[in-house]
């Protein structure tokens, strides 16, 4: 099966899947969420105790499971959400991130804003939520820059949607995918953007590293 294919019946079946640990009732209206497979708790350590810390919502990972982990977890009352399960091959985790939130969120009607992030290079400082969001918020890489700066986003740019296409936005902001901030419906809508985008018109790289970037900025 080629990488295009492979991206392909992997979306197919991740966009569809119900979302984890499905529930009804009601809950904290704020969520903290993020992608850290292939770490140790120590790792971890830092977002999570910061975090916990300032913020009394809810915290959400994707996270391997072993147990060291599973009591960082339960010490700080951290969700373990696995990712979507599709059979077979899987994109990178920067991909499947947006897949994952996408579940996530929808078994979670009550979240009315999050806050998806990058967790390994994280320390927070005080409570995320203390502004309110204005709209779905995602940031600049670099104050002063465009797209055109970063030989990174141009890469994958070129790589998804080819260098015509790149060359119309590259006088544009360079927005990092990292963090994402706002409407936690918004945030849906861009998760499955993002995925979309990775696959339409080059999608044998659209489960690699780097085509979240590509897609991130392309779809704002």
């Amino acid at each position: 099966m080629s990488a295009a294919s492979r991206y392909l019946t992997w979306l197919s079946a991740a966009l569809v899947l119900p979302g984890p640990d499905r529930r009804s009732g009601d809950g904290h209206p704020h969520a903290v969420m993020g992608y850290a497979t292939g770490y140790a708790a120590a790792d971890l350590m830092p977002f999570v105790r910061s975090l916990r810390a300032c913020f009394g919502g809810e915290i959400v990972l994707a996270a391997d499971d072993r147990p060291d982990i599973r009591a960082l977890f339960a010490e700080y009352a951290v969700t373990a959400a696995p990712p979507p399960a599709p059979a077979g091959w899987s994109p990178h985790p920067v991909m499947e991130r947006f897949a994952a939130y996408d579940a996530w969120l929808s078994a979670r009607p009550w979240v009315q804003t999050v806050l998806l992030t990058d967790v390994r290079d994280v320390i927070f400082q005080s409570d995320p939520f203390a502004r309110p969001a204005q709209g779905l918020e995602v940031f600049i890489e670099s104050e002063g820059s465009t797209l055109r700066d970063h030989r990174f986003d141009q890469k994958y740019l070129k790589a998804l949607v080819g260098p015509a296409v790149a060359a119309r936005i590259d006088d544009c902001p360079c927005l990092c995918v990292g963090t994402v901030f706002g409407d936690a419906a918004a945030a849906r809508r861009l998760c499955k953007a993002i995925l979309l985008l990775a696959a339409i018109p080059r999608s044998g790289i659209g489960g690699i590293f780097g085509a979240d970037q590509a897609a991130c900025n392309l779809a704002v």
